[in-house]
């Protein structure tokens, strides 16, 4: 019995480990792309609204941005991709009721975290925090 407690605690922290450090990478990825696009923002999207204004700027303008924020923002599209298809199965299950405003099932997945398939829950662990 103390066995079955001890690998099931040692298993745990494993997986509060990587979940951890998939947390940190996304963040890691998220200043990396606000890094890459700095100056494509600063010169592109000067006049637009903060936060998601200014990506929504930057993907309208996806064909004048320089190298390494397009390479940012393909990082950033596989991401969400890998959440899509990951996450299929569970938004259809948990979220089937969140409507399809912009978000509503990304903000859904998020919210329902603890209910997601193992897969879902690396892929959206892999993602950015939302503030």
């Amino acid at each position: 019995m103390k066995s079955k407690l001890l690998l099931g605690l040692a298993g745990l922290m494993m997986f509060c480990a990587q979940a951890a450090y998939a947390q940190e990478a996304a963040g890691d990825a998220a200043a990396s792309t606000q890094v890459a696009c700095k100056a494509d923002i600063d010169t592109l999207c000067k006049d637009t609204a903060e936060g998601r204004g200014k990506f929504k700027c930057l993907r309208e303008n996806e064909a004048k941005v320089s190298a390494g924020c397009k390479t940012a923002m393909d990082a950033a599209k596989a991401q969400r991709e890998a959440v899509r298809s990951a996450c299929k199965a569970d938004r259809e299950s948990l979220c089937k009721d969140a409507g399809e405003e912009r978000g509503a099932g990304m903000k859904c997945l998020r919210e329902n975290a603890s209910k997601v398939s193992p897969d879902c829950g690396k892929a959206l662990a892999a993602l950015p925090a939302r503030n």
